[in-house]
């Protein structure tokens, strides 16, 4: 990403040379200053083949070294034949703190695979934290109902393709039908990669559609940092966030913000 030719495969994103940093917990801690973080969890985003299986260990000693309650979800490549494909699950699942599975891009929901990857995660009540964009959401909603034992997380708020009129009516009807399923909850973030602001006025109609379908018992706050930094700081998102929950009472807003995700992810207490 700190290569200009590189990051233009990300141009849809915005200038992603400004995400092109080390962004470890020292660089957390700084970004949510004046926050309270009674958790973590910690989502894989490598790009490179496989990657994620050196990623994992590496994790480990970071989490270790937080103090904080913390999960993963690590990920898994697509094009894997099945045996390969259980072996680089079953070498994650050696963690004790692998508490789901991404698959950021190429996941065919119509594919062996992807029955393979929700029967596995069914099947050790691991959570399918899903990459579902609003033109994908038909296929992975008749996937998810061959699997109605599976948590399901809908990544970044469903992954709005556009901020115009008709992208926001597709995106509705998307994860409305997503929604019917009781055991799909749906992640607050990454709303600036689709709106290129964090700002309250701008994200509130987004956050508003997700409350609509989902419930606030169903809604998980996730920060998308660093990805979101390009497009404000941490204090900016929580403005915005803090805005569109302000007609919630608190234990509401306690569950969007913390509790939902504790659940799902089952995350003790912090200090516990």
């Amino acid at each position: 990403m700190q290569d200009p030719e590189i990051a233009k495969t990300w141009a849809d994103l915005g200038p992603v040379t400004r995400m092109a940093r080390d962004f470890l917990f020292d660089e957390y801690l700084e970004e949510t200053r004046g926050y309270e973080i009674d958790g973590l969890i910690h989502v894989s985003a490598t790009s490179a083949p496989r990657a994620y299986l050196a990623e994992a260990p590496w994790i480990e000693g970071v989490l270790d070294a937080t103090g904080l309650p913390a999960g993963i979800v690590g990920a898994v490549e697509p094009t894997l034949g099945e045996r390969e494909l259980e072996a680089d699950l079953e070498t994650q699942a050696i963690s004790p703190r692998l508490r789901g599975v991404r698959v950021l891009a190429g996941l065919d929901p119509d594919s062996r695979v992807a029955e393979r990857l929700c029967a596995w995660l069914a099947e050790r009540r691991l959570v399918f934290d899903l990459v579902a964009r609003p033109s994908e959401a038909e296929a992975f909603r008749r996937l998810l109902d061959r699997h109605p034992t599976l948590e399901v997380v809908l990544e970044h708020a469903g992954w709005p393709e556009g901020t115009d009129a008709a992208a926001s009516a597709t995106w509705r009807r998307a994860i409305a039908a997503l929604a019917e399923n009781p055991n799909v909850s749906c992640k607050l973030s990454g709303l600036g990669m689709a709106t290129h602001s964090l700002a309250g006025d701008v994200v509130r109609q987004w956050i508003d559609g997700v409350l609509d379908v989902f419930g606030t018992s169903r809604i998980m706050f996730g920060s998308n940092f660093p990805v979101d930094a390009m497009y404000g700081t941490f204090a900016q998102l929580m403005e915005g966030i803090d805005e569109a929950l302000a007609g919630l009472g608190s234990e509401e807003r306690n569950a969007v913000l913390s509790s939902n995700a504790r659940r799902v992810y089952r995350l003790p207490e912090k200090g516990s």
